[in-house]
């Protein structure tokens, strides 16, 4: 796997592999470099509370918290609050929010993959899904990049994955996040296996079927399910809930003895949500969440041929859409889009380019996005992994 570390341009590279012929196989001692963890000031800080902080240009700040193995079944939200008088300018890049999980510490040089350095309205986010939380100490660091000191409150959010029935749950999540819910089911009968049924809580016996609903509060998010597994991935089926969309019910029909997923990731503003389940009888119509439908540029959108420029131009917030279509020979390469503003503008999100597998959703929201330019290019990459044959819209 290759991962491109620069933050400064685009790079190009060769790639061989080498074979080396040894006597004794087992000479070969290879071994993951670790990073050494730096004897640095660490605050504790409480989890389902905020602690206020600042720290100067270029200063590191660190944090520490514990999940136990009671925890990690939940989500972990982590959230960094810019409180001095300019959170809502024009600066969503005054600080950057690390995270560094048990096993790694705090490395010497303090880079991890997990990161958020963009600010939206304010707050800085990193999350863990209830499929990828472990128990132990986390550490956190904050860098402050502004000319002049910043005041931030940061905030380490435990949010329940399970579902129970007749309990009205709470959760928050920001832009990129992911959050999972969970419904599991013990026996062929009963969401509550063999444990005993609380006052006033249903057994739901004979019910395999259940209806979701989630009334979103503020912000905007995605809403996915899974039936056995997590959804990994932003595809269709999913539902949006904005601005105009407060609640959304759906149904998770016909389970099976296992655990399935209710789906959340944020969208472009933190957001605010409760959800709840509840059974349905046997012969209740029931149906899964359904797509919200693609837009009608799909139909109309140029064809792309890969390896060839095609020139185009964009009015402010006007959009071109394009079609590459993948043969399966094809789809075992990687994906790469590039995207050169040839004007003259020094800004560095003047163009949004997304990459949407088989169709455009309606919304027009995609995880594959390009929307910082490096020497005036946006670039999206599709890993051979997740490139299939078919048809792969550019927009």
């Amino acid at each position: 796997a290759v991962k491109a570390i620069t933050e400064q341009a685009c790079a190009v590279y060769d790639i061989e592999p080498l074979v080396s012929v040894q006597a004794d196989p087992t000479a070969c001692d290879w071994k993951r470099q670790s990073a050494y963890v730096n004897a640095v000031e660490v605050t504790e800080v409480q989890i389902q509370s905020s602690h206020k902080d600042s720290c100067a240009p270029r200063q590191y700040q660190f944090f520490s918290f514990d999940v136990t193995v009671e925890n990690s079944h939940d989500n972990l939200v982590v959230e960094v609050e810019r409180l001095d008088e300019s959170r809502n300018g024009d600066s969503p890049n005054a600080l950057t929010l690390y995270l560094y999980t048990p096993s790694m510490g705090i490395p010497s040089d303090y880079a991890t993959d997990f990161y958020s350095e963009r600010g939206f309205a304010g707050v800085w986010s990193i999350s863990f899904s209830s499929h990828d939380l472990t128990n132990g100490t986390y550490h956190l660091a904050v860098r402050c990049h502004d000319v002049s000191d910043v005041q931030f409150s940061i905030t380490v959010l435990l949010i329940a994955s399970t579902l129970e029935i007749g309990h009205r749950s709470h959760g928050e999540l920001c832009p990129g996040n992911w959050i999972y819910h969970t419904i599991t089911i013990a026996n062929a009968t009963s969401l509550l296996g063999t444990r005993q049924p609380d006052v006033g809580e249903s057994t739901i016996s004979n019910s395999t079927s259940y209806r979701v609903q989630i009334w979103r509060h503020s912000g905007d998010f995605f809403v996915l399910t899974q039936h056995r597994r997590p959804p990994l991935k932003f595809v269709p089926p999913y539902r949006t809930l904005h601005e105009t969309a407060y609640d959304v019910e759906f149904g998770m029909c016909d389970l099976e003895v296992g655990t399935h997923y209710v789906g959340l990731i944020g969208g472009d503003r933190c957001a605010v949500y409760d959800i709840q389940v509840y059974p349905l009888e046997l012969g209740t119509f029931c149906e899964e969440l359904q797509h919200v439908g693609t837009a009608a540029d799909s139909a109309s959108a140029e064809e792309l041929l890969p390896e060839h420029f095609k020139y185009g131009s964009v009015n402010e917030g006007s959009t071109d859409d394009y079609v590459l279509r993948v043969s399966p020979e094809q789809a075992h390469d990687n994906l790469i889009v590039e995207v050169t503003d040839l004007t003259d503008n020094t800004v560095r999100k003047s163009l949004l380019v997304q990459v949407f597998e088989n169709d455009i959703p309606s919304e027009r929201h995609s995880e594959r996005r390009g929307e910082t330019s490096s020497d005036g290019i946006f670039s999206v990459t599709v890993p051979s992994p997740d490139f299939r044959s078919g048809l792969w819209y550019i927009t």
